[in-house]
C-alpha cells in the first residue's frame, strides 16, 4: 500500500503542468546563483574593492577562489533546503483543509504508510533537485578558476547533501502534521528548515569555519538524528485530530 502513496503524489505532481520543469529550472538557478555572482565580481561587472581599497587581479582571483571553496559549499544547504521546504511543508496540512487526507484514511491505509509514503517520494525529490544544485555549482565553480579544490567531495555528496534533505522533508512532514493552516506551516517550517541553515552559513562564515571532513560529518549525524526523531514523533500523531 506504500506504493499507492507513492503513485499518488507523482500523480499530483504531474498533474500540475510544468511543476518537474520548474523544479529542475529552480534547481538550475540556485547552482548557477553564488558562481555568476563571484565571476561577474571577478570580471569587474559587480565591485569587489570595499571603500577606497584596489584589488590587483590576482587579489581578486584569490578572493573569489576562496570564496567558491569555502562560502559556497556553506551556502548550499540553504539552497537545497529552500527547495525541499517549498514541496513538503504544504503536503499534509493542504490535504487536510482540502479533506483529501480524510478520503485517504477511509481507504485500506494507515497514517503510517501515508507519512512514509510522502517522506519517501519528497525525499528522492528534494535529493534530485539538491544533485542538480551542487553539481551545477562545482561544474560552474571549476571553469571560473583553476585548481578549484572543493571540501572533501565524497562526503559532501554522499553524507552532507542527503543528510540536508533527511531534515528538511523530516521537519516539513513533521510542520506539517501539526499545522492548523498552510500559512502557519510555512511560517514555522521556514523557521525550522530555511532559517536553520541561514543562520548555519552566517555563523560558519563569521566564525572562518571551513567545511572539512570531519565538520561535514558531524553536521550531517546531527541532522540525520535530529531529522529520525522529528519523523517518528510525527508518525505518532493520531490522524484523527488531523481531521478534526
Amino acid at each position: 500500500m506504500l506504493w499507492s502513496v507513492l503513485y499518488k503524489e507523482f500523480l499530483e505532481l504531474k498533474s500540475d503542468k510544468g511543476a518537474i520543469a520548474r523544479l529542475a529550472l529552480q534547481s538550475i538557478v540556485y547552482g548557477l546563483f553564488f558562481p555568476t555572482v563571484m565571476y561577474l565580481q571577478l570580471v569587474g561587472v559587480l565591485p569587489m574593492e570595499i571603500g577606497d581599497v584596489v584589488l590587483t587581479e590576482a587579489e581578486k582571483v584569490t578572493i573569489v577562489k576562496h570564496s567558491l571553496e569555502t562560502f559556497g559549499p556553506l551556502l548550499l544547504p540553504f539552497f537545497v533546503s529552500v527547495m525541499a521546504s517549498l514541496l513538503v511543508i504544504p503536503s499534509i496540512v493542504q490535504e487536510t483543509e482540502s479533506r483529501t487526507l480524510e478520503r485517504l484514511l477511509s481507504l485500506p491505509l494507515s497514517w503510517r504508510n501515508i507519512l512514509f509514503g510522502k517522506f519517501l517520494f519528497y525525499f528522492a525529490i528534494s535529493l534530485a533537485c539538491a544533485y542538480i544544485i551542487v553539481s551545477i555549482y562545482f561544474l560552474l565553480s571549476s571553469a571560473i578558476v583553476e585548481a578549484f579544490q572543493p571540501p572533501d567531495l565524497g562526503t559532501y555528496l554522499l553524507v552532507l547533501v542527503p543528510a540536508v534533505s533527511f531534515y528538511t522533508v523530516s521537519a516539513g512532514l513533521f510542520v506539517s502534521a501539526r499545522a492548523r493552516s498552510v500559512r502557519s506551516a510555512n511560517v514555522l517550517g521556514g523557521f525550522l528548515t530555511v532559517g536553520l541553515f541561514l543562520l548555519v552559513f552566517f555563523l560558519s562564515w563569521f566564525a572562518g569555519v571551513e567545511p572539512g571532513r570531519d565538520i561535514i560529518v558531524t553536521f550531517s549525524l546531527v541532522l540525520f538524528v535530529v531529522g529520525a526523531k522529528l519523523i517518528y514523533l510525527t508518525a505518532k500523531v493520531n490522524p484523527e485530530k488531523l481531521l478534526t
